[in-house]
């Protein structure tokens, strides 16, 4: 609640401050007023087209609170047009692709975002590349796979595996 007063004062001062757009939506969603939320990150982008983030923030929102994975899909697309190598906005994508029953399309994106992080090439602002597919892929699968049903437990499976798999080819990540 005083971080929501601490963002709305600094609109008031500053309306065409885009991130404190982007930081009052994280607020909203952190109390799960999603609409508001919504409205704060699209406002943050409206100020700033090319505030990926605030996509990514949406996309990740979409995802794994209001479970719209078409609109997680579409707001992750848009962050990565503006920020190709930020591997948290690849991985949204990748899982909600997962989830949407998209699975080589995710595939296709887990393994991109893996070969980012071997080539050190991405803008997440980790020093140690080593730790980035566990906290930023994996750890997402796995919480995903604890609720997954049917068919998407093996899938969740396989694609855990892969990266597994691709991890240990590509610079022993």
């Amino acid at each position: 609640e005083e971080a929501i007063k601490s963002y709305l004062k600094a609109i008031e001062i500053d309306p065409k401050y885009a991130q404190a757009y982007y930081n009052l939506g994280n607020a909203y969603s952190d109390q799960k007023n999603y609409e508001e939320a919504i409205k704060s990150y699209l406002k943050a982008i409206e100020i700033d087209p090319k505030y990926a983030s605030a996509w990514g923030s949406l996309g990740w929102m979409y995802f794994y609170d209001l479970k719209d994975y078409a609109r997680s899909i579409e707001a992750s697309i848009k962050g990565l047009e503006l920020d190709n190598s930020a591997i948290w906005m690849r991985c949204n994508l990748a899982i909600a692709y997962l989830h949407n029953g998209n699975f080589e399309v995710a595939k296709r994106e887990y393994l991109k975002t893996v070969e980012i992080i071997a080539s050190g090439t991405y803008s997440d602002g980790y020093s140690d590349k080593k730790v980035l597919p566990d906290e930023l892929c994996l750890a997402d699968l796995k919480e995903a796979r604890k609720v997954a049903k049917g068919e998407l437990v093996g899938r969740i499976d396989e694609v855990i595996n892969m990266l597994n798999k691709k991890r240990e080819e590509l610079s022993g990540l």
